[in-house]
């Protein structure tokens, strides 16, 4: 049995039980875990550089099994997307449902998931076949984007650390790559942005950047993070912190006392990729209401 479909398990069983603090906790691990998608993004990266591969276009049945492979990493994101919106709806209101309701939901959203995964495992593996011996032109990516301090300690005064992965999915260098922050007014970057270079083809390339809270009455402070190159394109993410009370008071003089949690949002890119990112935002503020 996946770590998914255990999750999904004890969340069902704590719903079950009443054990609501748990199941909000069970649902935001279940977020993390369907968001952690960067080794499969990678490879559909990969494939979506070489569907448009210039020069020497690959034929089309090369063409028709790539495009399958971005198609079927797009339908898994859309059916984790929609098993999440369910977990969310859930935690909203725990007892709209029975239980034989809440078990038949569970179940379908695991079989949703298993299938989605199979098909996506078998054209991933038909994509990697039809890419051999084709050199890829550089394209850069973020990978991944973590907040490495506790959330629990996030608090206005105090820095953050997040650490930013990025790559070069094709074979051929990247060149001039540069890493860009901008920040929302009340958070600042104690490091700025960098100047990476070249990436040569696979390469991968981890910073950590360190930034501060200001006394804030905002309910969310931002942090985005620009990837540009001179031939490889670029991707831009943002990291969202917000107040874990979900609320903010104009008047407040005790700043220095808020509690932000931080959250990776991807931006919707060419590709479509859709990820557990608000979803995971609107599980976390829904445990702060509960």
């Amino acid at each position: 049995m996946s770590d998914v479909a255990r999750l999904l398990d004890s969340f069902e069983d704590a719903l079950i039980d009443q054990r609501y603090d748990d199941a909000e906790a069970i649902a935001i691990d279940l977020a993390s875990e369907l968001g952690d998608t960067g080794g499969e993004r990678s490879e559909l990266a990969r494939s979506s550089v070489a569907r448009d591969h210039e020069p020497g276009q690959p034929d089309i049945d090369t063409t028709e099994t790539l495009q399958n492979h971005l198609v079927s990493g797009f339908s898994a994101q859309l059916t984790r997307a929609k098993a999440l919106a369910t977990i969310t709806a859930l935690v909203a209101d725990p007892e709209s449902v029975s239980d034989r309701e809440l078990a038949a939901e569970i179940d379908a959203a695991k079989s949703e998931l298993t299938d989605a995964d199979a098909t996506l495992a078998d054209s991933e593996a038909a994509a990697r076949s039809v890419r051999e011996g084709v050199e890829l032109r550089p394209r850069v990516r973020i990978r991944s984007i973590d907040v490495l301090t506790d959330t629990s300690s996030i608090r206005a005064g105090q820095p953050a650390e997040i650490e930013i992965r990025i790559e070069n999915v094709g074979d051929e260098p990247s060149e001039g790559v540069e890493v860009g922050i901008e920040t929302s007014p009340g958070i600042a970057s104690q490091s700025g942005g960098e100047s990476v270079g070249t990436l040569v083809g696979a390469e991968a390339y981890t910073a950590t950047h360190e930034f501060e809270l200001s006394g804030t009455n905002r309910n969310t402070e931002t942090v985005v993070f620009a990837l540009e190159s001179a031939n490889a394109g670029g991707e831009t993410r943002s990291v969202v912190l917000v107040r874990a009370d979900g609320t903010s008071d104009p008047e407040a003089d005790d700043t220095a006392s808020q509690q932000f949690v931080g959250i990776d949002v991807e931006t919707i890119v060419a590709g479509g990729a859709v990820t557990a990112g608000m979803l995971y935002l609107a599980v976390r503020l829904l445990s702060d209401e509960n």
